[in-house]
């Protein structure tokens, strides 16, 4: 995994990605535990495991208030599991999570709106990568994947039709290594996760940023350690 540091005005564009499971266990549907009467502007004081272990100590997040649009490209026939419902029931779950004036997920349908694309391996790729920044997602069932610009930004990705659009990061699964649409809501649900500013794994099993996601909605610990990430400052802003 390419390690990025603190991004200057000077630094070359650089990769920054989070590989995931190689295989989605069976699901276990969960709940998010959060507390109703917990306010969302509150931040935790430590997060229940580390956000940044993936990318080297970078913390990364979208900008306050900002609506994060996601786009699904359209699945090969054929592939196993509905990605796009998928993607539908993994954005419901994390906007459920209390995050103050902090960004909201939403499905588009237009590519040229989104800053967020979700395709099957089976899928052509969607976006043209930087030749500075390359796009390697080797095995893994799940890759989440965007580059760093001058300025402490994300790089805009280039659509591989020519389209121009706000595009800054891609998601890759490997809906074969999913076990049914259980197994793929739950590879979806851990990849948005890296996706909204936690690059790291949970040691638990009960949490979706398990490396081998077992359940398909964030817990009381995935809640903590995005809040705990939405009250810090950041490297990287998506």
């Amino acid at each position: 995994m390419n390690r990025l540091g603190c991004v200057r005005p000077t630094q070359r564009r650089r990769a920054l990605w989070v590989r995931a499971v190689r295989r989605a266990r069976p699901l276990a549907w969960a709940t998010a535990c959060l507390l109703a009467c917990d306010s969302p502007t509150v931040v935790p004081a430590a997060f229940a495991y580390d956000p940044t272990s993936l990318t080297g100590g970078v913390r990364y997040r979208w900008s306050t208030n900002q609506r994060v649009r996601v786009f699904v490209e359209p699945t090969a026939s054929g592939t196993q599991g509905d990605v796009r419902a998928a993607v539908e029931r993994g954005v419901a779950q994390w906007n459920r999570v209390p995050r103050g004036d902090g960004f909201t997920l939403d499905v588009t349908s237009t590519r040229s709106n989104a800053h967020v694309v979700v395709f099957e391996r089976a899928t052509p790729l969607p976006l043209v990568p930087d030749a500075g920044c390359p796009f390697s997602p080797g095995s893994a069932g799940g890759y989440t994947y965007f580059c760093a610009a001058a300025g402490g930004r994300a790089a805009t990705l280039r659509w591989s039709d020519g389209g121009a659009g706000v595009l800054s990061v891609a998601i890759r699964v490997d809906a074969g290594r999913a076990d049914g649409q259980g197994g793929l809501d739950a590879l979806v649900a851990h990849e948005l996760g890296h996706a909204v500013g936690i690059g790291g794994h949970s040691d638990d099993s009960g949490d979706v940023m398990f490396p081998q996601p077992r359940v398909a909605a964030p817990s009381g610990r995935d809640t903590q350690t995005l809040r705990w990430l939405l009250g810090q400052s950041v490297q990287l802003i998506l």
